[in-house]
């Protein structure tokens, strides 16, 4: 440590123009006169002492030597601040939004503990999914444990139990389960921690709600109650119903589609529900299925006046195209909606195959439900194709100039040709894995593509095209349950759709 002299206490303006600062408490008279703002007055006392080791060991060292640059610490950017920020990036200010309630709660950070905790958990948690660093998720357990007890004792106190951080809190908690699932079977807290957060809505009553935020809070418990009952064959409960009643009259310019969309799987949980139960059998079940399928169709005719994309026909085929075109959508969100509709079309007609099977063979009527076979083939080979359709896109295979229009999510880069083999080694430190701009639309394709790999009508060249999809968003994306999932088709396991969607981390990164 080297002494520097005295310094000057004056401001910066005195100091820059060599003047006599007065060191007024109220600024000083010169930059005053000056009609210039007086910054204040320097601690003398923090400037008497400066680390000089890196200028000595220069001189030790002596001229032409190379020194390592080191990176002073106020510089480096806290692990939790970096987590939180690309959490915000990605959910709370990207193309879906899911968590757009939480914008008032960036900077400053809230007051209560169990909501600071269970943010800093789901941070550090999808910060460890995308950078793979296991001193990230040990944190970030350690953060959700914290959660874990401040949210236990936060909901025994009736204030407490009652704001709006505690419901915020349990969704976090929530999707903290969802980014760090990794089984492809469902944990008791899939659904522990959203039957906490309606027995709260129940508790506070939804007449209270009527905040435009608290409003978009209670939409997302009440579709994500919807989503994991549907992947977990249950039916949506008259309360969770009720409760989307009840936001849907305080949203401001509500999508008709989305609400309609929302309503029809409501319905489809139940149905094959009551289906798998043995409620619902034989021609009663396939023509409830028959009708619920006709009013996803007349949905699909609906979105299109809206949610519109171009149909391109390639100029030539890439090892990306599955057909000679591809669709181009003016934003991820729009892209998801559509998938979602093919997906629970395929899921809806497969059920519809399976049942008029079952019936002719007990019936020995082989051809009796033959015309509506060939209609439900029709809308699976459809629905196959438009997924597949999807991926051009979005994995990056298209150059600019075939963007048309040009979508704001992202430059695409142009690519010749992949690798013959099929396997590709998975690499996390990929330039593209660490950009979400590529990584989440690519991510939100593996799902659909399984679903349509696994359907019993699927062309048989499907699934190879498939997998090599998947092993290419692996290598080239970084990717890893790409590689997993491919790994499933390879082996030909006939695994249920719901449990790749769980180990997917589901609602987290899917929708």
């Amino acid at each position: 440590m080297v002494y520097r002299g005295k310094p000057s206490k004056a401001c910066l303006p005195c100091r820059k123009r060599k003047l006599v600062c007065d060191l007024r408490e109220q600024g000083c008279s010169s930059c005053r006169r000056a009609k210039l703002i007086c910054h204040g007055y320097r601690d003398t006392d923090s400037l008497r002492v400066a680390d000089e080791s890196i200028a000595i060991q220069r001189k030790i060292q002596g001229p032409g030597t190379k020194s390592v640059r080191t990176i002073p610490p106020s510089l480096v950017i806290p692990t939790r601040n970096h987590a939180m920020d690309l959490f915000y990036y990605n959910y709370v200010f990207g193309a879906l939004k899911p968590f757009e309630f939480l914008q008032g709660f960036y900077s400053p950070l809230p007051k209560d503990d169990h909501l600071k905790a269970s943010m800093n958990a789901v941070a550090l948690a999808y910060l460890n999914y995308q950078r793979h660093a296991p001193s990230v998720q040990i944190e970030a357990r350690q953060h959700y444990v914290a959660a874990l007890r401040l949210m236990n004792k936060a909901i025994q106190d009736p204030e407490m139990a009652k704001k709006d951080s505690t419901i915020l809190a349990i969704l976090l908690l929530d999707l903290y389960e969802k980014v760090t699932n990794k089984e492809s079977h469902y944990k008791g807290a899939w659904a522990a921690h959203l039957q906490g957060a309606l027995t709260l809505v129940k508790m506070r009553g939804v007449e209270q709600f009527k905040d435009p935020m608290v409003v978009s809070i209670l939409l997302r418990v009440s579709t994500n109650q919807i989503i994991s009952c549907i992947a977990t064959h249950r039916p949506v409960p008259e309360d969770v119903v009720a409760l989307r009643d009840c936001t849907a009259d305080h949203v401001s310019n509500p999508s008709h589609s989305k609400r309609k969309e929302s309503d029809l799987m409501v319905e489809y949980a139940r149905l094959r529900y009551k289906i798998e139960a043995g409620e619902f059998q034989g021609k009663e079940a396939v023509l409830s299925l028959c009708e619920l399928e006709n009013r996803f169709k007349m949905l699909y005719t609906d979105v299109r006046q809206t949610w519109q994309y171009e149909t391109i026909q390639a100029s030539e085929k890439s090892v990306h195209h599955w057909e000679p075109h591809h669709h181009i959508y003016p934003c991820e969100q729009i892209a998801q909606v559509w998938n979602v509709l093919r997906v629970t079309r395929i899921l809806i007609n497969e059920l519809l195959l399976n049942l008029c099977s079952k019936i002719d063979e007990e019936n020995d009527q082989n051809e009796s439900f033959a015309p509506l076979r060939r209609h439900a083939t029709d809308v699976i080979s459809n629905m196959i194709s438009d997924i597949c359709a999807t991926v051009p896109q979005y994995i990056g295979d298209l150059s600019e100039d075939e963007l048309h229009p040009p979508t704001p999510l992202a430059k695409f880069s142009s690519l010749s040709s992949m690798s013959k083999k099929q396997k590709c080694s998975w690499s996390p430190a990929h330039k593209t894995a660490s950009n979400p701009t590529y990584y989440l639309p690519c991510y939100r394709l593996i799902f659909p593509l399984y679903v349509a790999t696994q359907s019993l009508t699927a062309p048989p060249d499907l699934r190879p095209w498939v997998v090599r999809q998947l092993y290419f968003m692996a290598d080239h994306h970084g990717i890893e349950n790409a590689a997993r999932v491919a790994d499933i088709l390879v082996t030909g396991e006939n695994r249920d759709p719901w449990h790749v969607y769980a180990m997917l981390g589901s609602y987290a990164f899917v929708c």
